[in-house]
């Protein structure tokens, strides 16, 4: 199974690339913020911790996390985002880990891995390639304080709590730039894919499959076979 590492800065329009990238393409993905999410969901394990943690002031009226006030202490100090990180990345991994697991054995043969720490986490080393998204910081600044109903400093802030994009750009085997428009984004999308997603990575993928290796292996025995007999 051949595991695409896609990350990018926050705001940088990541989401939009994966959608478009699952529709065209028809892959899996593995999505890290979707699986933060629902491991700190009421009652869960996630949860709990980080309520044991960081106490009440981050919890809502109903005792759920309310990720606004969480992400306003933890993007505003690096103790306190140390913190988070050491509770919830070794859950994350763990499912993450699962879910790949999962589309190994549904024979998958690519899988896209969209984890916006793919480089600081290391994730990066269990994927085959890795592809970033960028923009432009104001376009980002704009897009954050928009979509959350932040202030600019804490927009800011953000941004400023993650590796640099250009630096993300550096370490990716592919980049994508999403300043522009969205048939521009999609072209270099177009582009990026085919180089990636190639026949002959399909057919690698598809021999370690769980079928794959079934099938490598009965054929092995059955050529086998006649030289035992004998």
């Amino acid at each position: 199974m051949w595991i695409v590492g896609l990350t990018g800065g926050i705001a940088a329009g990541k989401s939009c690339v994966v959608k478009a990238w699952k529709q065209a393409h028809d892959v899996a993905v593995v999505d890290a913020d979707a699986i933060a999410h629902a491991i700190t969901s009421h009652g869960t394990l996630g949860h709990r911790l980080v309520a044991w943690k960081f106490g009440r002031e981050v919890l809502d009226e109903r005792g759920g996390v309310d990720r606004r006030k969480l992400g306003e202490l933890v993007f505003r100090d690096h103790r306190m985002r140390k913190k988070l990180n050491s509770i919830l990345h070794p859950l994350i991994l763990l499912h993450i880990f699962g879910q790949l697991g999962w589309h190994w054995l549904m024979c998958r043969p690519y899988v896209l891995l969209d984890a916006p720490l793919l480089f600081e986490t290391g994730l990066h080393r269990i994927t085959q390639c890795t592809v970033t998204v960028w923009c432009s910081d104001d376009t980002r600044l704009q897009r954050l304080v928009e979509r959350d109903g932040i202030s600019e400093q804490d927009a800011r802030d953000r941004m400023a709590a993650q590796m640099d994009q250009d630096e993300k750009w550096r370490r990716a085997d592919y980049a994508i730039d999403n300043s522009g428009s969205r048939e521009e984004t999609h072209r270099q999308l177009d582009h990026v894919a085919a180089r990636i997603i190639r026949p002959s990575r399909t057919l690698v993928s598809w021999m370690v499959s769980p079928i794959g290796l079934l099938a490598l292996g009965t054929a092995a025995y059955c050529a086998a076979a006649p030289w035992m007999d004998g």
